[in-house]
Parts: C-alpha cells; structure tokens; sequence
C-alpha cells in the first residue's frame, strides 16, 4: 500500500514539474530558432587541430541530488517498526561516504534503505545476521557524492 502511494506521489510531482517547466516558457512564437548544423565529434585533440583559434569552454554540470531505495526481505502484515536511523552528511568537493548500521533486538524482517546522492554510486551490503534473525549489521556507501543523506527502517517483530 506505501509503495503504490508513494508511486502515485512521485507521478503527480513529476506531472507538476512538467506543468511548471511548460507554464513558465514564453510562447513558441516568441523563441528565437536556432539553425542546426550537428556535426559528431569522436575526438576533442582531433577537433581543435582542425580547428585552431577555437577556444573550448567547458560547462559546468549541475549536480541534483537523486534518491536510491535499497531493500531486504518483505514487509508483513503485524510488523512493528523495530529501529530507523537517519543521517546527513555534505561536502563542497566529491567524496565517498560509507556508515555502518547494527542492530540487534527483534527478528529482522524487512528492511528498507533510501540515500539521497549526487551520483549513481553506492551500494548497501548486509555484513552480519539478517533476515528472519534478531540481528543485523549492514554497510551504506555512496561514492564521487557532494551529498548523503540516508534514512532506514527496520521492520518485524519483537
């Protein structure tokens, strides 16, 4: 049931973000057109040889943060919220991240993981214990980040 809702959230946002991108574009009439002449470039030495006099500036890219959801097990009906942990951590310059989670009380029965990133770099490993124990210890990693934000929720029965 979370699943599904929290899909139909995403779908609305995404819908009103496309809303808001169309809504604040000036009318198609009122854009300049730009001529097109695309030409592939295999390689940039190659380029500026046949080229000389042309200065490469290189943009700088926009780094969004990107949410990734990580999952053990499956959630079932009478599962309690055993433990949840949430942290932050920035940098100005990429770096890798990495914290280890340990948990011990209840028998483990799902657990869900959400990092919030600035690159597709990452992974969580379970490195003790686990589903169907009354313990588990798993590492969160993010990698070449400027942001890590990481929440998870532990879920079964005491």
């Amino acid at each position: 049931m979370a699943r599904i809702t929290i899909y139909y959230l995403l779908a609305f946002l995404a819908a009103f973000t496309a809303a808001a991108v169309v809504e604040i574009s000036p009318p198609e009439d009122e854009v300049q057109k730009i001529p097109l002449d695309i030409k592939i470039v295999e390689n940039i030495e190659d380029f500026l040889k046949d080229h000389p006099g042309v200065e490469v500036v290189e943009m700088k890219m926009e780094q969004k943060a990107l949410v990734r959801t990580y999952t053990l097990g499956s959630p079932v009906s009478g599962d309690s919220l055993l433990a949840a942990a949430r942290e932050s951590f920035s940098s100005s310059t990429p770096r890798n991240f990495q914290t280890t989670i340990r948990y011990s009380g209840g028998t483990v029965r799902y657990v869900i993981v959400q990092v919030q990133q600035t690159s597709n770099i990452g992974r969580v490993y379970v490195i003790s214990g686990g589903i169907g124990q009354r313990s588990i210890a798993y590492v969160i990693e993010a990698g070449s980040t400027t942001q890590f934000i990481y929440t998870t929720n532990i879920y079964g029965r005491f």
